[in-house]
């Protein structure tokens, strides 16, 4: 890449940075929001050990929650014309 085509770059991906809009705000707080919820998913099934019924039901909290993640993620990325 040639410094000019660099200095182009850059100066986009700053534009790009300071455009951010609230949907992308939403789209980002969404995802660190079930990111934390797998994350806690995550450790309880480590916790639970050989309790398979609790196992098995954070496991339907983790599944619901990726499914949640797609959903609003698509609805957002329609509502944003992506």
């Amino acid at each position: 890449m040639s410094e000019s085509q660099m200095v182009v770059y850059n100066h986009k991906k700053a534009v790009l940075s300071i455009k951010k809009t609230s949907l992308d705000k939403t789209i980002e707080a969404g995802q660190q929001l079930v990111n934390e919820v797998n994350s806690v998913a995550e450790r309880l099934m480590d916790l639970v050990g050989e309790c398979e019924d609790l196992a098995s039901l954070i496991s339907d909290l983790i599944k619901a929650n990726s499914h949640y993640q797609r959903q609003v993620i698509d609805a957002l990325r329609e509502e944003k014309g992506e």
